[in-house]
């Protein structure tokens, strides 16, 4: 009776993993036949292309693998991207056609990673089957062309789609390690690109968010809470942007040209930059993640969806802002 037991009980793990092995097999498929398709592109993309950033990634890259820091040609330069740190090693392949190949091919496995945590993520909100086809498509964006070059996209983009996820859960499920993952990918964020100093921001909005609808909030509130203070607390939340904006003027050169030219300037750079996220995101894509923010009539929210609409909301906000 014991030695049955046993192989029971050791059946029973055995079944499980087989069966989460089953269930990956189409995801992993996914992704398997989407490597090969960017691979053979890469294939077909023989030498770098001679403009200025991919010069520049190479460059600082290969002083990584030389000597460990960040240069150019031999002079130190301030610290760019964890992405010059991610295909350094290529460099010590020799070879310098060879540790290119390796680079291209490092770009496509990084780049093609999205699609665990968008699926992951889209798993929370909708059947597993449309889960599939949210990895799929997420791999499948005119963005994706850039796994063909030494640019930091390759790395930025699956990191941002990590950190999609990651805060979602945080705010979702309020679990110490949860939040932990998400603080640290978020604060790892900028490190990776600069723009993505977005990322801890639309956390912090898309926090206040949730709780400001929380039962906790609404009590706090109280009774006598009315649409005209909530207004007013907007429009105290727009005035710290504008004496914040006014602040970077003086200190951050980007900032400065970015916002202070005249406002049909501004209007310019904001229309500018909606057709630069339609273009890498494609219009599909955009239109049905905008569709998915608004609930059907009578739908339950669960605390997922509440948070997923948060993120969105936060972070199309200030993508908007920084745009205009």
């Amino acid at each position: 009776m014991s030695v049955a037991s046993a192989d029971v009980r050791q059946g029973v793990p055995r079944r499980a993993f087989l069966e989460r092995a089953l269930a990956a097999t189409p995801l992993l498929a996914i992704v398997s036949w989407v490597v090969l398709l960017y691979a053979t592109q890469a294939v077909g993309h023989p030498s770098p292309t001679l403009f200025t950033d991919e010069l520049q990634w190479t460059q600082l890259s290969r002083g990584v693998a030389e000597d460990g820091l960040a240069s150019i040609r031999g002079d130190r330069t301030w610290f760019e991207s964890l992405y010059v740190y991610l295909i350094a090693p290529a460099w010590w392949l020799g070879d310098t056609a060879t540790a290119y190949e390796a680079v291209k091919y490092l770009n496509v496995l990084v780049m093609t990673s999205a699609a665990f945590p968008a699926y992951f993520l889209a798993r929370r909100l909708v059947s597993k089957p449309a889960a599939l086809a949210v990895a799929a498509a997420s791999v499948s964006i005119p963005a994706m062309a850039y796994a063909l070059y030494v640019l930091t996209e390759a790395l930025a983009y699956p990191w941002a789609v990590l950190c999609a996820w990651l805060i979602v859960e945080a705010l979702a499920q309020r679990t110490r390690g949860w939040v932990a993952a998400a603080v640290a990918a978020s604060l790892v964020a900028p490190l990776v690109r600069e723009q993505l100093i977005l990322v801890p921001a639309a956390f912090a909005v898309a926090a206040f968010l949730v709780w400001w609808r929380s039962p906790q909030a609404r009590r706090l509130r109280g009774s006598a809470w009315a649409s005209a203070d909530t207004a007013a607390l907007a429009l105290l939340a727009f005035g710290v942007l504008v004496i914040l904006g006014r602040w970077l003027l003086q200190s951050n050169t980007t900032w400065r040209l970015a916002s202070d030219p005249a406002p049909m300037q501004i209007a310019y750079h904001g229309l500018w930059a909606a057709g630069a996220l339609m273009i890498g995101l494609g219009v599909l894509p955009l239109v049905a993640g905008l569709t998915a923010l608004v609930p059907r009539r009578g739908e339950q929210l669960s605390s997922h969806d509440r948070a997923f609409i948060a993120v969105t909301a936060a972070t199309c906000g200030l993508v908007l802002l920084s745009a205009c």
